[in-house]
């Protein structure tokens, strides 16, 4: 397990200081929706539910003898006063100690402030002065708390491909030891400020919660 891993499994909740100026804005009048809960199934531990708003869905699966899961969430249509595009989000659940656990090579666990922080250390291409300050100045990272759970939110913008067509991609991670719920998805088509989803990409991962008494199935998440 990575370090930074262990120490935040011995953390409690309430020790997790959140740090995202710039999605405070959400719960005023014109970004208020109607949200239902809807729940996915994703295996043994990993049962989650989130309000998910603009009649949006959500839902998962598993296959034990595959040892494998996956889901996501997604709202297909916006109110044209408030967004442009449409947002889809792949997820997965993973034991934290499994090698296959996704370490994000772009952020760290800083134990002194106890938030989740840019590092660039590990990324390949990442080899000069220069790429490293466009990348820092096109990504952001914020730590999140959830219903029961902590992490971050990664986004980093495209610096290359046509500029008409460059994106802002999202990737995330929510950790309830032994647990941890991630995914990603693009949430801004750069050229068009008005395409920007991840204010509500933070309000469905703030109401993410593991519910630890749900009955277990077939392997069909239970979409409402």
């Amino acid at each position: 397990m990575n370090k930074y891993l262990e120490k935040l499994a011995k953390l409690t909740i309430t020790n997790i200081l959140i740090v995202s100026s710039s999605w405070q804005g959400i719960a005023h009048a014109d970004h208020v929706s109607e949200a239902i809960v809807r729940r996915a199934n994703l295996g043994s531990r990993c049962h989650v539910e989130a309000a998910i708003p603009f009649r949006g869905t959500m839902g998962g699966s598993y296959s034990v003898r595959r040892q494998s899961n996956g889901g996501g969430f997604s709202i297909s249509e916006f109110p044209k006063k408030i967004s442009n595009g449409s947002l889809s989000v792949n997820m997965m659940c993973f034991n934290i100690t499994d090698l296959h656990f996704p370490r994000d090579t772009s952020v760290r666990f800083d134990e002194n402030t106890q938030t989740w922080k840019k590092d660039f250390s590990e990324r390949d291409y990442v080899n000069s002065a220069e790429n490293r300050r466009r990348l820092n100045a096109a990504s952001r990272v914020y730590t999140i708390h959830a219903k029961n759970s902590t992490g971050y939110v990664y986004t980093e913008n495209d610096l290359t491909g046509e500029e008409s067509r460059r994106d802002r991609n999202m990737s995330f991670c929510l950790l309830r030891p032994p647990k941890a719920l991630c995914g990603n998805g693009i949430v801004m088509r750069l050229s068009d400020p008005k395409s920007d989803t991840l204010p509500y990409v933070f309000q469905i991962l703030k109401s993410m919660e593991f519910i630890e008494d749900a009955p277990e199935t077939a392997g069909i998440a239970d979409e409402k």
